[in-house]
């Protein structure tokens, strides 16, 4: 599990079908949910009223003095819970989220450069991953062709038709060739 969700932020975003979050008060567009940021957009937005503004920075400094603090242990209801019984839970679901974000990027890598899916069995590649970050398990073909194809198939359309939304006009250009012999 991993940290619990700040809901005086989310309140103030959309959950997308392809776990990124938009503002709803201008529709900016998050692609992983991050609260820090999502909290400074909160803070800067221009279409963010005053009052939010500032309950956002009373959040930011809270939040940056408890940091700063450097406390050992988190007291809740007058007793003291040692980090590291809980917080093992929330570090193994951080990294698991890393890892899943890592081989997100290495499938959009693969996909974006038209590399070969079977680059992911060769034993080079395994190696130099091994020697990267010894735990992490380098994504199957399988994997990459359905999973995460699909997955950043959905995110790149849902980026490319918020752009083509947000845009007021639109130029189509063709190369203008054409093939005479045929």
């Amino acid at each position: 599990m991993g940290r619990p969700k700040d809901l005086r932020i989310w309140e103030h975003y959309r959950t997308l079908p392809n776990k990124s979050v938009s503002c709803k008060l201008c529709n900016k567009v998050y692609k992983f949910s991050n609260a820090a940021k999502m909290l400074q957009h909160l803070i800067t937005c221009p279409k963010s009223p005053e009052t939010l503004k500032d309950s956002m920075k009373l959040i930011k400094d809270s939040s940056s003095k408890t940091k700063m603090s450097g406390l050992s242990e988190i007291e809740t209801n007058d007793s003291f819970i040692s980090p590291s019984s809980s917080a093992n839970t929330t570090i193994n679901a951080e990294f698991q989220d890393t890892d899943d974000h890592i081989k997100t990027e290495l499938a959009r890598a693969i996909f974006v450069t038209g590399t070969p899916l079977s680059m992911v069995q060769h034993p080079l590649w395994i190696q130099f991953f091994e020697k990267l970050k010894p735990k992490f398990k380098i994504p199957s073909r399988k994997a990459l062709a359905t999973k995460y194809l699909d997955k950043i198939y959905r995110e790149m359309r849902f980026e490319l038709n918020e752009e083509l939304n947000a845009c007021s006009y639109l130029h189509l250009q063709c190369d203008g060739w054409s093939n005479f012999k045929k």
